[in-house]
């Protein structure tokens, strides 16, 4: 009943919120699906021209009112060219109807990434405006593919729905460990929302963006076999630390609501949650002891340069890492007065490690994303000789609320 309550409050809560201009992620109620993608090499991918249903506002309607033999035929391009369809950047195949449209990425990483797919048309014969969609298209050689979807229900009809995607590596820490890290070193995961509705409220705007995660895995090199663990910061679109609100067509009106799914997803898999939690905190613990004792050896100037205070330092650099945190010594050009020689010293090795990737044996984090603080963690065991090395299947039941989600780590070469 408690998770009810909670799940009926972010429900209300969304309906009592004030109506906010519409901003949709269309143009002319035109929308290309999908939106941005990631592609290996070789890979191909299917481009639609939809529009936005007037009732749902969502993009599932045929766009039947272009097409072919009209002054509106729409033009298909890559990077702007209509006349190249085919070439160092992939190739692009409009079908029949000139509404669908399949790029096949180049066998190569092309100099241009990403690859800019568009589409112009005039809506009707009669419209004087052009309508261009795009879908900006990453093409990555990565070693693994991680893919996620989840899939929650309960009562008054609700219904959300997610499928993530991202392109990954794998890193080794400087104790044994390791982290299947994106192939551009961010914690990015794609995010794409195919459902988000309930009896009272509609998303209407941002279906895709990126969310912050972390997959850590054991010593692969003393055992096939190793235990791995996936956290998630959060499922809703963020930015400088704050949750961006997404439109939802709640009665006749339209209201911002932020962290709606976050909350969803909270609610349903709290049990997993709270545990986690309790664990989190004792590594908390453990980890702050750590720190205390590294900052009582800080007042020995020659500590750092022992192999023990290295140590340290490869330790701290790995909590980081972990966490999201890998760049927080980056920016630190200035000491603050009275800083003493061992505190110096002890920042300037932090920032070693950051900039010289065999000081800890990761290479430096170019972009750490905001880090809302780890929301929920699912565990499995990775088996580095299977395809589909890791295979978490999780189900969730909280009162009226049921929940699913199944994470897939899969090889690719």
């Amino acid at each position: 009943m408690k998770h009810y309550l909670i799940l009926k409050n972010i429900i209300l809560f969304a309906i009592i919120l004030p109506v906010l201009p519409l901003h949709a992620q269309t143009v002319n109620d035109y929308v290309l699906l999908p939106s941005s993608a990631t592609l290996r090499p070789n890979q191909s991918l299917t481009l639609t021209i939809k529009k936005l249903d007037s009732i749902s506002g969502m993009p599932v309607k045929e766009a039947t009112d272009i097409g072919l033999g009209n002054a509106n035929t729409p033009h298909w391009m890559i990077n702007g060219n209509s006349t190249t369809l085919s070439g160092s950047e992939g190739t692009l195949i409009p079908d029949m109807s000139f509404l669908k449209a399949v790029y096949t990425a180049p066998s190569k990483i092309p100099a241009k990434n990403p690859v800019a797919i568009s589409v112009s048309f005039q809506p009707d014969d009669k419209s004087k405006t052009l309508v261009t969609l795009i879908c900006n298209i990453k093409i990555v050689e990565a070693p693994y593919k991680i893919t996620m979807h989840i899939n929650v229900s309960g009562p008054d009809g609700l219904h959300w729905e997610l499928e993530g995607e991202s392109f990954a590596k794998l890193v080794s820490f400087a104790d044994g460990t390791n982290q299947i890290k994106n192939h551009d070193g961010t914690r990015n995961m794609h995010l794409h929302v195919i459902s988000a509705s309930s009896a009272h409220m509609l998303l209407i705007g941002k279906y895709d963006y990126d969310i912050p995660y972390t997959l850590n895995i054991g010593n692969i090199a003393q055992s096939d076999t190793v235990p791995a663990v996936i956290s998630f910061d959060c499922f809703d679109p963020t930015k400088d630390g704050k949750f961006l609100g997404q439109n939802y067509r709640v009665l006749k009106e339209v209201a911002n609501c932020p962290a709606c799914t976050t909350g969803i997803i909270r609610g349903c898999f709290s049990d997993i949650e709270r545990s986690e939690a309790n664990t989190a905190k004792e590594r908390d613990y453990a980890e702050l002891d750590e720190v205390k004792q590294i900052k009582e050896h800080l007042k020995d100037p020659n500590y750092l340069k022992t192999p023990q205070g290295k140590k340290d330092l490869l330790k701290m650099q790995k909590i980081m890492e972990e966490r999201g945190r890998g760049d927080l010594f980056k920016n630190l050009n200035q000491k603050p007065a009275g800083t003493s020689q061992s505190t110096e010293d002890f920042v300037k090795g932090m920032q070693g490690t950051q900039t010289n990737p065999l000081a800890y044996g990761v290479p430096v984090m170019p972009n750490t994303p905001v880090n809302m603080g780890t929301l929920l963690k699912f565990k499995g065991t990775f088996n580095k000789k299977n395809s589909i090395p890791l295979n978490i299947f999780q189900e969730e039941s909280v009162g009226d609320l049921k929940g699913s989600i199944v994470i897939k780590v899969e090889k690719l070469n």
